[in-house]
């Protein structure tokens, strides 16, 4: 397969307003012909929302033609999915592949014990050599799709983005500081001050001095993940470190309580939204983004999008500016680090008759071109090659010309499984005003504040059919248990000084070592 940029030809006609294509040529691109008699697969799928229908999609129809395989698409509702998909799986009546299907590996190895699900080991070379060279290069990607037993059951799926490397962000209303004589907050003295300074003022000029909140979070974008770094890093769900090759439980240490008194101060001072701790994401995106005032200075998220929507913003999306990680009294500035989005995305059942057709179909995907159709498509239909600098500096570079998340019928928009490179994702266009280079520039920020050590993604983990049922009976409890008392210890609820022993008492009784343990196993042998 050829690896440099190839001259792409098409027709298209685009509805004024909208992204329809009545027709798409495309030459010299896409993968050798797959078979020469019509073989068609039926594929269970989850695909990106804004596509009009897979069928008619104009990357569907292209690689039809290009492999000589039709698909029959199944795509439950997004609301319905996982109930069809377990119905799928208990029916016996099974697709030839579950495709864009994010199976754990606990379901991944129960279903391949039952035969469901078939090991693509003896495939790879010979019909996916592509795929079988990612394995090979790319360690994290092997260990996340292959059992300890050896067997690869599924096609991989990565997420080269930085903003995926760090969720634990907080975001500013940068005119705000600027309007106060600030600068970036850099310690958590200094983001207090600037928190009381908003308090304090008319940031906002319609005459109503006490409309200004300070702060927001929401119960999908907690602030405690952010503020806890510059005191404890408190990583992932289950909110479990690594120091010195031991793991521990950040909600259990002395640097944890401390974080939690510096919070209360500030929820003390007025400076937190009470509704903070009982909204959802879609409330707190709905105050930030409010058409007709600015209300909101500070809240957390993962990126801009998280907080603010774009179409009802009355501001720039330059306006929101993420605050690097603060330095708490004794100089601790860490972020907790989410390691290399990976996961199984496309499985072949025992049902496929031409098993070596769906993996070989899967090939594409992990080759150089088949990584940037998968990202943004066809030139002259969704981009446009472009002599502004990409995000990284280069060029060309890739200008969307397709409105992010608009609804669509040319390409699949990354459904899919993939292989997702930062060379490949980060020759995007690199203009300030694009979603891209934001997401690029404000990740930027946390590289340095990232742990030494940290557990495995768990998309990656393998765990035992023992220690799977095991943390299935203790984590949800504990850590329902851990979100209720932090709340509770920040709002006064609970006291934090008084009965901080008692808390800690609770979470043994919950069998908090036994977790420990079995994750302390996880990452001994990952060593």
């Amino acid at each position: 397969m050829g690896k440099k940029m190839l001259a792409w030809v098409l027709v298209l006609m685009l509805v004024l307003g909208g992204a329809m294509a009545e027709e798409v040529v495309f030459k010299e691109i896409g993968p050798d012909k797959i078979t020469d008699e019509p073989i068609t697969l039926k594929v269970f799928a989850s695909v990106k929302t804004n596509i009009e229908d897979m069928a008619t999609n104009q990357q569907t129809i292209w690689y039809e033609e290009k492999t000589g395989v039709h698909i029959e698409w199944i795509i439950p509702a997004a609301e319905d999915f996982e109930t069809k998909l377990n119905l799928s799986f208990a029916s016996g009546d099974y697709p030839d592949m579950y495709w864009g299907v994010n199976l754990s590996t606990a379901q991944t190895r129960m279903y391949a014990d039952q035969g469901i699900l078939i090991p693509l080991n003896d495939y790879l070379e010979e019909y996916a050599p592509d795929y079988a060279q990612v394995l090979k290069d790319y360690p994290d990607v092997a260990q996340a799709v292959t059992d300890p037993d050896g067997n690869v059951y599924s096609f991989a799926r990565t997420d080269a983005g930085l903003h995926m490397r760090s969720w634990n962000k907080m975001f500013v209303y940068e005119p705000w500081l600027t309007q106060l004589g600030m600068e970036m907050p850099s310690t958590t003295e200094e983001f207090k001050d600037f928190l009381i300074a908003v308090r304090d003022n008319d940031m906002n000029g319609n005459g109503d001095a006490t409309d200004e909140i300070p702060l927001m979070g929401s119960t999908a974008n907690s602030m405690v993940e952010y503020l806890m770094g510059a005191f404890e890093v408190v990583s992932g769900t289950q909110k479990l470190n690594v120091k010195d090759g031991t793991v521990y439980a950040s909600y259990m240490t002395d640097a944890y309580r401390e974080g939690l008194r510096y919070i209360k101060g500030l929820y003390d001072e007025g400076l937190i939204a009470r509704d903070s701790f009982v909204q959802d994401g879609t409330q707190l995106k709905a105050m930030v983004s409010r058409a007709d005032e600015m209300l909101v200075a500070c809240a957390p998220g993962m990126y801009e999008l998280a907080i603010a929507d774009l179409n009802g913003l009355p501001t720039a999306l330059t306006d929101f500016t993420a605050i690097p990680p603060l330095a708490g009294p004794d100089g601790t500035q860490l972020v907790a680090f989410a390691p290399m989005n990976v996961s199984g995305n496309a499985y072949i059942t025992s049902a496929c008759e031409h098993p070596e057709v769906a993996v070989a179909w899967n090939n594409y995907w992990y080759t150089e071109e088949g990584m940037r159709v998968n990202l943004v498509g066809f030139e002259g239909a969704s981009y446009e090659l472009s002599d502004d600098p990409s995000v990284l500096g280069g060029t060309p570079s890739w200008n969307f010309t397709q409105v992010v998340e608009s609804m669509q019928n040319l390409w699949w928009y990354g459904s899919g499984p993939r292989l997702q490179t930062m060379d490949v994702r980060y020759t995007k266009t690199g203009k300030e005003t694009d979603l891209e280079y934001q997401l690029y520039v404000e990740s930027m920020k946390y590289l340095d504040y990232f742990p030494e050590e940290y557990l495995p993604a768990m998309s990656s983990i393998w765990f035992t059919s023992e220690q799977a049922n095991e943390l299935s009976m203790l984590e949800s409890t504990i850590s329902d248990y851990v979100n209720e008392m932090t709340t509770k210890f920040i709002t006064g609820d609970r006291n934090v000084e008084t009965e901080w022993d008692s808390y800690l008492n609770e979470l043994k009784a919950m069998q908090v070592e036994r977790v420990i343990e079995i994750y302390q196993q996880i990452y001994d042998a990952t060593l």
